[in-house]
């Protein structure tokens, strides 16, 4: 489908250019064809009228004599348009009638002029019977502005009455001197030089037709003008008929070129892009790197098209090359995706997860959450009882995020649980933990910990901050407000840290909620942090909210002024209610 599709497309283009040569041709050789036409016809009239003006002027003063007469009286005259007068031997020639014509009466000159008129007509009338001409006329010159008719030939269609035929003594009146409205004619009747003699386009009411005008001198002055014209459709049949036989070997040549030139481009390029795309969707359908060595085996010459298979089967194996290493990466991306999910899994076992936490025990209620920004996070809280008046609280953030941080926080949530159940104070677990956290740590990670002892019996809450965010407290029916404790450095910083404690004594129905800094510094499209106050401004928005309550409301809150963005860090919260 292709290989014809693109021959058609060649073709069609061809096509359309040799059609725009042919008719360029052909109307490049009708402008030729009709100057040469024209010329020669001009010759051929200026010949006719060349024969007849000698003709008029071998009659000599008699023809003077007849023009000057008939210019004055050729409406007086009876003139036998339609009657053979050649057998009346009335008619003198040889000028013996400018030699006796003042010796005649009026009547003899009368009928003098009458005969004459009338063989003027018939020879008229038989040139254009008889030389293809379509007017002729003998002309003189009255005033500036006026033209008569002496004699005219009948027509060739025969007509005698209409407007194509003009009578003896008929004058034409211009508005405008001759000298400007036809200038052809003042110049001739002026000069009487036959080297003027031009060819000029008619278009009047007589039809279009090509007109000239010759003088008929005699003894030096200008009896009339002989004029002669020949339809402008005959010269218009003449041209065609000339031009028919080049334009249809214009047709044949040009054929017979496209013929060629479709020859040479279905063998030299058609077929062989054919066959490339043959080759190349036969890759396309069955992914068999051999295609390559078949495009790269094929003898193309060295032009673009050979050029465009080597391309094309350097490309299929670069193809090959690169499927290869991608499906080699996928398989390992799959794979540690695998584990990554496994350690999502291990990760979030790790962590208290159960709610109630302790469904038997009726002083408080808590409640955390954690949502990584990756498959696994280095954020973590933890809660336990250390004995049975004693709860532990952590909330801690690892520096880093995805795995490397999630083994740091499986190493310091250890540690800080298993020093916390020594019954250490606060203080003194974050100076040991951060002793031990430094040893070895070639990665310099930290972590930031929080950590609060709560007594339970008597709601005294001994607390330590390493480097962590401040905790918010709310005072049974009252706002949350930020307690801005005293911050130590954060954990694995630096060896010798010291921490210093505080304490908070939590009544029945104070809530307490600490978090990491994912959540004030969650960000949105335009890369607005959420900020502390907005969510000092979600903790309030329900002052009888449990702790499970309130945690959802600010996940809610933070997901709707984030909106499309994605999570910049792990979000982690805890809360705990007195009862």
């Amino acid at each position: 489908m292709k290989k014809k599709g693109m021959l058609a497309k060649f073709a069609a283009l061809f096509t359309t250019i040799i059609i725009l040569a042919v008719v360029m041709n052909y109307f490049c050789a009708t402008l030729l064809s009709k100057n040469y036409v024209l010329e020669e016809k001009q010759n051929y009239i200026k010949s006719i009228l060349d024969l007849a003006a000698h003709t008029m002027e071998e009659a000599g003063e008699d023809t003077l004599l007849w023009a000057e007469y008939c210019e004055e009286n050729a409406k007086e005259l009876d003139i036998r348009y339609d009657e053979d007068n050649s057998g009346d031997s009335g008619y003198q020639t040889e000028n013996s009638l400018a030699q006796n014509f003042s010796k005649m009466s009026a009547v003899q000159q009368k009928q003098q002029m009458e005969r004459i008129t009338e063989k003027w007509i018939q020879y008229y009338d038989y040139v254009l019977d008889n030389y293809g001409l379509k007017y002729m006329y003998f002309v003189r010159v009255s005033s500036e502005n006026d033209i008569v008719y002496i004699a005219d030939g009948k027509p060739r269609d025969g007509e005698r009455d209409g407007i194509m035929y003009r009578y003896s003594g008929d004058v034409d009146h211009y508005d405008e001197p001759l000298s400007k409205s036809n200038p052809v004619i003042w110049k001739l009747w002026n000069s009487g030089d036959k080297a003027d003699i031009e060819c000029e386009l008619s278009n009047t009411e007589y039809g279009r037709t090509y007109r000239l005008w010759c003088p008929v001198v005699i003894n030096g002055e200008v009896a009339g003008l002989l004029g002669a014209n020949i339809d402008v459709s005959q010269v218009d049949a003449e041209i065609r008929e000339s031009t028919l036989p080049t334009a249809l070997w214009s047709c044949l040549f040009f054929a017979a070129l496209l013929t060629v030139i479709l020859v040479f481009l279905r063998k030299t390029i058609v077929l062989k892009i054919v066959n490339l795309d043959q080759d190349v969707m036969q890759y396309s359908r069955t992914k068999n790197p051999e295609v390559a060595a078949k495009i790269a085996q094929t003898r193309y010459a060295q032009d673009e098209i050979g050029s465009l298979a080597v391309n094309f089967s350097d490309m299929i194996l670069s193809l090959e090359n690169y499927m290869t290493e991608l499906n080699a990466v996928t398989a390992e991306k799959q794979r540690i995706g695998a584990e990554l999910d496994v350690a999502k899994n291990i990760q979030a076992s790790m962590l208290p997860c159960i709610f109630p936490a302790f469904p038997g025990r009726e002083e408080f209620d808590i409640y955390a959450t954690m949502e990584p920004a990756k498959e696994v996070g280095g954020d973590f809280y933890d809660f336990f009882l250390v004995d049975e008046d004693h709860l532990a609280m952590v909330i801690a953030d690892v520096s880093g995020k995805g795995v490397p941080a999630a083994l740091f926080m499986v190493i310091a949530k250890t540690l800080l649980k298993n020093c916390t159940q020594t019954g250490l104070s606060p203080h003194e677990v974050l100076e040991k933990v951060n002793e031990q956290l430094c040893e070895n740590n070639d990665a310099e990670m930290f972590v930031t910990v929080w950590l609060g002892i709560l007594e339970i019996s008597t709601g005294k809450l001994t607390c330590a901050n390493a480097g962590h965010e401040y905790p918010v407290l709310r005072r049974g029916g009252a706002d949350f407000e930020l307690i801005k404790d005293r911050h130590g450095f954060v954990l694995a910083g630096m060896e010798g840290s010291r921490y210093k404690e505080y304490e908070i004594i939590l009544e029945k129905g104070d809530q307490l909620y600490v978090y990491t800094d994912g959540v004030p510094e969650a960000t949105n499209a335009d890369d607005e942090l959420y900020g502390a106050d907005r969510m000092v401004e979600a903790l309030n928005q329900d002052a009888g909210s449990t702790p499970g309550e309130t945690l959802t409301r600010v996940k809610q809150d933070i997901d709707q002024f984030v909106g499309e963005a994605p999570q910049f860090d792990d979000i982690t919260m805890l809360a705990i209610e007195i009862r």
